[in-house]
């Protein structure tokens, strides 16, 4: 018994030890030791300790003889509902001896909705370190009045004071640490997106004329207006730039100089000693009518290195202000990343596996002229030429290449000055020679091929064009009426939008013929000039050869005709016919065709009812007179039924 009263006498201890060391409250269900006073009562809730205000000084104290040691806590945070328009509200701490020591106020918002938490800090509360605390009160809405209303506490605690972490504290550096509490100074910039650019678009950005020169800043640019006191005119950064040029690449800069001046344009970049490190020359153009951009190398330079404390950019040299323009246009100035802090390429536009920075050629696109997306400004083809409605989407001349050609079928293809020559070897019946694959032709734009060729040979069949998709299946072939025994190229325009199988995407084509060629009788070579698809559509997709009757662009007015006989005075006349095939041979004869009629006509080939037909008979059912009634009797008595007989 002894030893359990010895027990619970040492928890009750270390509870009320616990008690007296609290530093945090949550009213939840519990008013937690507090109380309230000076025109106030409180009532306890599931969620929060709510204050009913009912005088000019309401407040709520806590437990005492807390014993906090205030040095340990750098702030506290309390969570608070405020439904009066009263405030602020007021932390108080008192020693044991309940003599105020200091306070901190509370910008408690007015008329809440939702409760919100506040962080106050007490680092730097003269009142607050050094000091035991004995109890707390929490004081507002003060002034009652219309302060008369409900306060919700949820929560209030004491924070307690940290170990400082240094490390880099800038968001902007590679190395930036979410946990520093203390800059420590070493930030790392290589390679993060530090700010290097300048965009004089209604602002200086704090840079200054220098060198007989007056900056103004407008809506679009910056002006530089060079007074003519000095042969050199130039401007500069601000200072402390603390530039990583092992970060930077390049220097994009964008301006516009009417002047006929271009010597003395150059970047120049100093320590913090303000000593010159290096420059670089921008070739700027003259008497320039708009806004150009210079892209120049950094990287190869080898003062550019260090840290770069500021910038300047100089230019033009010996400016005679009396015959020309004073004003220089600079719209922005860039400093362009090489890496990201991976060390991986900050920019590649082209996706070449060069960094921008570092890259000679950074504006890639279609560098086609015949293209329809044909960019002027690429210096690095990117693959994405569209033809669709360009003249020469498929143009290929045979001349001193294969252009990507190969042989098939018993054929070996070999270049030369002004053909390709298909040797056949004669293991194969067909003799082709295939394109490379991935065209893509939208068979829709193009209505007609060209192809010049030389057949020495003495077979023209087999002779023809094949269209397959980006399976391999073969969509369709076009004949091409090739000579025979030519002693020099000829040129065929074969027309395909009559072609039903001219439709799709087409994938790769290939060019056969000729078919079963006897190599020890006739010659194996047969000699490729070029090929060409010709565009039924321009790039704007407007028809570029104009409509036939059948209203397709660019063809022969052959795709909606109906081959057959024309003349109605012709046997073989056809109605639905639209083009006369030469097929009218025999010409429509009328009369009786009937041989039993007394009337029968012999030279008729198309019978007029004119038939006239007895049938006076010993056996008048017998129409035909071959001595039975039978069903061709019927026929014919009906063939006539409701004809007169007079």
């Amino acid at each position: 018994m002894k030893k359990l009263t010895a027990f619970l006498t040492i928890a009750t201890l270390a509870a009320c030890q616990l008690l007296m060391a609290q530093d945090s409250w949550t009213w939840q269900g519990t008013n937690a030791g507090w109380t309230g006073a000076g025109g106030c009562s409180l009532s306890v809730g599931q969620d929060f300790l709510t204050m009913t205000v009912t005088g000019n000084q309401p407040h709520m104290q806590s437990p005492t003889n807390l014993d906090l040691t205030a040095e340990n806590f750098d702030s506290f945070q309390i969570t608070v509902l405020n439904h009066t328009n009263g405030s602020p509200f007021v932390l108080k701490w008192f020693d044991s001896s309940n003599s105020l020591l200091g306070q901190a106020t509370i910008p408690v918002s007015t008329e809440m909705t939702t409760p919100e938490t506040y962080t106050i800090s007490l680092a730097d509360n003269a009142n607050w370190a050094g000091n035991t605390i004995g109890k707390f009160r929490l004081r507002g809405p003060a002034g009652g009045g219309g302060s008369l209303g409900e306060v919700e506490w949820h929560s209030f605690s004491l924070n307690l004071v940290t170990e400082a972490i240094s490390g880099c504290m800038d968001p902007l550096a590679c190395n930036f640490d979410p946990q520093a509490t203390e800059d420590n100074g070493n930030c790392s910039y290589i390679g993060a997106s530090i700010p290097t650019d300048f965009y004089w678009q209604g602002t200086k950005a704090g840079w200054t004329g220098a060198g007989g020169v007056v900056l103004a800043a407008g809506p679009d640019h910056m002006t530089m207006t060079v007074a003519g006191t000095n042969n050199v005119a130039e401007m500069q950064s601000p200072t402390g730039l603390a530039l990583d040029a092992s970060a930077f690449g390049s220097l994009s800069v964008r301006l516009l100089n009417p002047t006929s001046i271009s010597s003395g344009f150059q970047l120049r970049w100093y320590d913090e000693n303000n000593s010159l490190l290096g420059n670089k020359a921008i070739p700027v153009g003259t008497e320039m009518t708009e806004f150009e951009t210079y892209t120049i190398d950094l990287f190869s330079e080898e003062s550019w290195s260090g840290l770069i404390h500021k910038v300047r950019l100089r230019g033009p040299f010996g400016l005679d202000v009396e015959t020309e323009s004073p004003d220089i246009l600079w719209e922005f100035f860039e400093l362009n990343e090489v890496f990201d802090c991976n060390g991986n390429c900050a920019a590649d536009a082209d996706d070449d596996g060069i960094c921008d920075a570092l890259d000679s050629c950074v504006n890639s696109g279609c560098t086609d002229l015949a293209a329809c997306n044909f960019n002027p400004d690429a210096c690095e083809d990117d693959g994405t030429c569209n033809f669709i409605g360009a003249n020469s989407m498929i143009d290929y001349a045979w001349q001193g290449t294969k252009a990507g050609w190969i042989g098939a079928g018993g054929v070996v293809l070999s270049q030369g000055p002004e053909y390709m020559t298909m040797a056949i070897t004669g293991t194969s019946a067909v003799a082709e020679m295939q394109s490379p694959t991935g065209l893509g032709i939208q068979t829709s734009s193009f209505s007609t091929f060209s192809v010049t060729v030389q057949n020495p040979t003495t077979i023209s069949t087999g002779f023809q064009l094949r269209w397959y998709d980006e399976t391999g299946v073969i969509l369709g072939s076009q004949a091409i009426p090739i000579g025979t025994e030519m002693t020099g190229p000829e040129t065929y325009q074969v027309n395909l939008t009559a072609n039903a199988n001219w439709n799709g995407a087409v994938d790769k084509l290939r060019l056969r013929g000729p078919y079963d060629l006897d190599v020890s009788q006739e010659p194996n070579e047969v000699f490729w000039v070029n090929f060409t698809l010709n565009a039924s559509v321009d790039c704007d997709g407007n028809c570029s050869e104009g409509t036939d009757e059948c209203g397709i662009c660019g063809g022969d007015g052959t795709s909606c005709l109906v081959p057959g006989c024309t003349n109605p005075f012709y046997v073989e006349f056809d109605f639905d016919a639209t083009a006369d095939d030469g097929s009218c041979e025999t010409l429509v004869i009328h009369g009786c065709t009937y041989e039993v009629a007394s009337n029968f006509n012999p030279a008729a080939n198309t019978d007029d009812g004119s038939c006239l037909i007895s049938l006076e008979s010993s056996c008048g059912a017998d129409i035909d007179n071959d001595g039975l009634v039978a069903t061709p009797d019927l026929l014919q008595f009906l063939s006539v039924f409701g004809l007169s007989c007079e």
